[in-house]
């Protein structure tokens, strides 16, 4: 939603308060999810 609303206007590079970090926090945590966390997580580490 930050993405949108906030730095939408500004372009994509974050020195211009664009949304190139958001974006990027964004990928990243859709990859964990879509894949797992694998021997990362807390389960692996319990079980």
């Amino acid at each position: 939603m930050a993405i949108l609303k906030v730095h939408g206007q500004n372009g994509l590079w974050a020195t211009s308060n664009g949304y190139e970090y958001n974006l990027s926090l964004l990928v990243i945590a859709m990859g964990i999810a879509l894949i797992g966390a694998g021997r990362y997580s807390i389960a692996c580490f319990l079980f």
